[in-house]
């Protein structure tokens, strides 16, 4: 939201594609590290269904914001937005932020 020309935008870009293409394969080995055996693969596809309806649904909303409020309004928005989804996970008690814990 606070770039001035489009290589600032364009090198932020390929930051965030390197930042999403080391946290996407952490996840899953998280997902199947704290997932109970034979329950796998419910959880692998509960995350592809998460994340096929977040890729539908945001750029929904980074169009109903960028409307009345401009570009850097939608930046701001989903800036704000993974700060309190942070926090909010931050909060959980650590048992709570296991998927399925596996048998001891």
């Amino acid at each position: 939201g606070l770039v001035s020309n489009v290589w600032q935008l364009l090198i932020l870009q390929v930051l965030s594609g390197a930042a999403i293409g080391g946290i996407t394969p952490s996840l899953s080995a998280l997902l199947g590290r704290y997932t109970a055996t034979g329950n796998e693969g419910a959880v692998y596809g509960l995350d592809s269904s998460i994340v096929s309806a977040a890729r539908a649904v945001a750029p929904l909303i980074g169009a109903l914001v960028v409307g009345p409020f401009g570009y850097g309004a939608a930046f701001a928005v989903s800036s704000l937005a993974c700060f309190a989804i942070s926090i909010g996970a931050a909060r959980l008690p650590i048992e709570e932020r296991q998927i399925v814990s596996k048998p001891t």
